[in-house]
């Protein structure tokens, strides 16, 4: 029932790993359709949010502490005091120094002292906050464009010891996160990345802007409207080729030893979150690259067009790799057009603990092998469907132990200073089927495997070790959940992992050739791997389900 309770709140409910900046995230359980309603506060009336001088900051706190779902982590002090470092770390004439019950401020050639009295709750931090705020824009005299910068510094320190997903996103990072979850955006149709202190164009989308103006995978982009490209980054070059859609930008191109100038007319571009191809043995692979929208219908769409005629699917590679989330109740279709009994996922809130029963049709034969290939980057939702998969018993895991994200995000927008901001906010953990942990532990794989390749030293090869892999997961993220203060007696370590297997990865920085004939993804390692696990689990499960033969 979890993810029906949750439409109600689609547009604001994230699974997301990583990165927030990362594509990554979940949801809050939202209250049933036949319920009625609470009539709705006016927070803004409320708070008297138009006499605050910075209300972003008030509207922040006062949220966080009504809808936290972790109150035992508020820290009143330690927030403030958190928010005072992070003040520090943007502002370089900024020093903040706590003794007591005092913080001392200095401000270029202005110095003030500030009471630790009072910080009870997070409002109250706010408050003292708002001082500090007015003593430095004053101090320097600073713009509105510094001031906002110099607020949000001090409102993602005071959010910082919560844990790492519990955040305000700045207008440039919650439109990023809503292409990221709708999945479509104005722009030229165009993959960019950096290159010699450049951007380079990787590849040129087909019937998009870009290519109908005449762009080319490997042009070099000089100029941007009239913005350089030297050292421009390529976040920063994707926000100038984005825009409104049907106005137009010109970009300076430099074509081997050619210079061209082209103007391209942005228009709407969509993204689809599934790639799906044919392996060799009628195994699907169906590289998910985020859970927008409407990747559970692309996934059952890809499915049912990869069947031959007349014939099955033996199996399906799910190609989850560097998935850092997205929308819940997609990585909850996913897992249910699998899997045609159990618990999808469940979500442990204030309400309580909900869970999500699969429903009996499914969009894939019973018999059919499904193999789950993820690494250190796949997060949130995609630990959704793979956990899910795993634990149901509807097929294996291989890859790398995943991010180990288990918590659940809320997106609360908020309109302020004319500019789309939101916070996204942790209100809950989610688990998979049997109660199954995925917070710090991640899910852990059937067969684990590991690239070796060659060195550019004669006869010396690269091993990867499992410390590489482990450093960007969940588990090393700072005030992560769970910690000693949140639940001591778990340790976040789940049964070992299965068998371990080496794989040939090719020469350092020299890609492995393409196949001569077949799809283009058997050139990687990895997915060779997971298609033979699942074409062997085919052959297992067709052998079991024949009838016996007869005696002679």
């Amino acid at each position: 029932m979890v993810a029906r309770r949750l439409a109600a709140g689609l547009a604001s409910v994230l699974l997301c790993g990583c990165s927030a900046k990362d594509p990554g995230e979940a949801a809050a359980a939202a209250r049933p359709a036949e319920e009625a309603a609470e009539p709705e506060v006016d927070v803004a009336a409320r708070l008297q949010l138009d006499r605050r001088r910075f209300p972003l900051t008030v509207w922040a706190a006062w949220v966080v502490q009504a809808e936290y779902f972790d109150k035992e982590r508020i820290n009143p002090r330690e927030q403030f005091a958190e928010a005072l470092r992070h003040l520090g770390l943007n502002t370089p004439e900024f020093f903040a120094a706590v003794a007591g019950d005092a913080a001392t401020v200095t401000v270029a050639d202005f110095r003030r002292e500030f009471s630790l009295a009072g910080l009870t709750d997070l409002p109250s931090v706010a408050d003292r906050l708002e001082e500090v705020l007015a003593f430095v824009q004053d101090s320097l005299r600073l713009d509105a464009e510094a001031t906002h910068k110099v607020e949000y510094a001090a409102i993602n320190g005071m959010l910082a010891p919560l844990d790492p997903h519990t955040i305000l996103l700045t207008p440039e990072e919650h439109t990023d996160l809503g292409v990221k979850t709708r999945g479509q955006f104005g722009g030229i149709g165009a993959e960019i990345r950096e290159d010699e202190r450049r951007i380079r164009i990787v590849k040129v989308l087909p019937n998009s802007p870009a290519a109908a103006a005449g762009l080319k995978d490997g042009d070099l982009l000089l100029q941007i409207d009239k913005q350089s490209t030297v050292n421009l980054r390529s976040p920063d070059a994707q926000s100038l080729l984005r825009g409104p859609v049907d106005t137009k930008v010109s970009v300076k191109i430099q074509r081997g030893q050619e210079t061209l100038t082209l103007t391209i007319t942005r228009k709407i571009i969509r993204v689809d979150s599934v790639t799906a191809s044919l392996l060799p043995g009628k195994i699907a692979l169906l590289e998910i690259s985020t859970f927008q929208e409407n990747t559970g219908e692309q996934v059952r769409k890809a499915l049912a067009d990869l069947t031959p005629a007349g014939e099955a699917l033996r199996g399906v590679v799910l190609d989850l790799r560097d998935n850092s989330g997205g929308l819940l109740t997609q990585a909850v279709e996913v897992v249910d057009a699998l899997v045609a009994e159990g618990e999808l996922v469940i979500v442990r809130s204030a309400l309580g603990r909900e869970a999500e029963d699969a429903a009996p049709a499914i969009n894939l034969p019973a018999n059919a092998a499904v193999v789950a290939l993820i690494n250190e980057d796949s997060a949130s939702a995609a630990e959704i469907v793979s956990g899910g998969v795993k634990a149901l018993g509807r097929g294996v895991v291989v890859g790398r132990p995943s991010f180990g994200k288990g918590t659940v995000q809320l997106l609360k927008p908020q309109n302020l200073y004319g500019r789309e901001l939101a916070l996204k906010m942790t209100i809950a953990e989610y688990q998979v089927a049997g109660d199954t942990k995925i917070q710090t532990v991640g899910v852990r794989p059937d067969l684990s495997i590991y690239p070796v390749e060659l060195s550019d030293i004669t006869a010396v090869a690269n091993y990867f070790d499992t410390e590489r892999f482990e450093r960007r997961r969940e588990s090393t993220q700072v005030a992560h959940l769970p910690s000693a203060k949140h639940e001591a007696a778990f340790a976040g370590k789940a049964a070992g992992d299965g068998p371990r297997l080496r794989y040939f990865a090719g020469r350092q920085g020299t890609p492995l050739p393409r196949p001569a004939e077949g799809p283009a993804a058997m050139a990687d390692p990895e997915v060779q791997i997971a298609r033979d696990v699942a074409d062997a689990l085919a052959g297992l499960r067709t052998a079991s389900s024949a009838p016996p033969s007869s005696p002679r």
